[in-house]
């Protein structure tokens, strides 16, 4: 309770914004990192999976456009098969989102995306460390979405879909790309 109440008020206090500094590069947005609490809910039109646990996380963007998430313990909720701890996500990627006002209607939109990173199948590690190009001008109240970038090729068979069972689904440890930062998001932080 404590670590979520710390999360939302380093969330209110970055309402003021982000934007690009001087030639020195120096944090500009730092937060801890959430997973998912209830499957399916949208931020800037980019949908969420299923529910994840977060062990510990923060993400951090500096002025230069490096943005880092280190993530441990990013596992689904519920898993897909209760005897098997391996999880589907291989991969994820950042995602910045900053809020626009149009026609005095605050938006949220999608202004960066890093590459894919490797995301350990049983512990849930992850560690993101790119420079991405930041929005000119503010960013107001930023979100980093970390999204699923890449699955496990067994729970992509065709034995996995069609009303199949999960128990047909297996793990194969090969890793598929899904097509770049287009997957759902599964974490976040500045909420």
């Amino acid at each position: 309770m404590l670590r979520r109440t710390v999360v939302t008020l380093l969330g209110t206090l970055l309402l003021v914004g982000v934007s690009a500094g001087s030639a020195s590069a120096h944090e500009i947005f730092k937060a801890g990192v959430e997973g998912i609490q209830v499957g399916g809910q949208f931020i800037a039109g980019i949908p969420g999976g299923a529910p994840w646990d977060v062990a510990f996380g923060f993400t951090t963007v500096k002025s230069n456009g490096q943005l880092k998430a280190k993530v441990e313990g990013l596992v689904l909720t519920t898993p897909i098969i209760p005897a098997d701890p391996v999880f589907p996500v291989t991969g994820v990627c950042g995602s910045l989102v900053c809020q626009k006002t149009v026609a005095g209607d605050p938006t949220n939109e999608q202004v960066a995306v890093t590459g894919s990173f490797p995301l350990s199948p049983v512990a849930g590690d992850t560690m993101i460390n790119e420079v991405i190009a930041l929005p000119a001008g503010v960013c107001v109240a930023p979100i980093v979405l970390l999204r699923v970038s890449e699955v496990d090729a067994g729970f992509l068979a065709a034995s996995c879909a069609g009303g199949a069972t999960p128990a047909g689904c297996v793990a194969t440890g090969i890793s598929v790309s899904i097509g770049g930062c287009v997957g759902p998001w599964i974490a976040a932080s500045g909420l």
